[in-house]
């Protein structure tokens, strides 16, 4: 079996959703970025000019340069979000073919929030996980429903909240 039992890699748990990124530079830079910011690192390293849109119907590109981490593995400088955001399609049917328009409304999937430290799921029905990766590496131990960390689930609630409006 998989991660906790389950068999697909469709699931929001680390070994699922983590994609490596790997550059060769002295150090170890340690920051969760997302796909998303693969694009704009390299249009800022090699300085091109341009827009990318395809017409004008077009939206500004999204994402955030990685280029300090590069100059400097160990900063903590980053105009980026603190976290990388991951949403996982949930659907209701068991036929693809019967999607109904309301399956991709983004409040009907499932949503991540990966930081340095936590890493924070919240369901389309409302459950939540909520794990802390300098003590449960392996997210074992869903701290969601703990008193003692609900400050830390309504922040990163807020901050997942936020990178969802962009």
């Amino acid at each position: 079996m998989g991660q906790k039992d389950y068999l697909f890699k469709h699931s929001p748990w680390e070994e699922s959703t983590r994609i490596p990124l790997v550059v060769r530079v002295p150090g170890v830079a340690e920051h969760p970025v997302s796909l998303i910011d693969l694009y704009p690192t390299p249009v800022d390293l090699c300085d091109l000019k341009g827009d990318t849109f395809k017409n004008k119907k077009g939206l500004p590109l999204d994402g955030h340069r990685v280029r300090q981490f590069l100059k400097n593995p160990k900063t903590e400088e980053w105009a980026g979000p603190n976290g990388a955001l991951t949403t996982i399609f949930a659907y209701n049917s068991k036929r693809f073919d019967e999607l109904k328009r309301e399956n991709f409304d983004p409040d009907n999937q499932h949503w991540v929030y990966r930081t340095k430290r936590w890493r924070y799921i919240r369901y389309n029905d409302g459950q939540e996980e909520l794990y802390d990766h300098d003590n449960d590496p392996r997210e074992l131990k869903n701290l969601a429903d703990s008193p003692e960390y609900q400050k830390i689930k309504v922040k990163l609630n807020k901050e997942m909240q936020n990178l969802r409006k962009k």
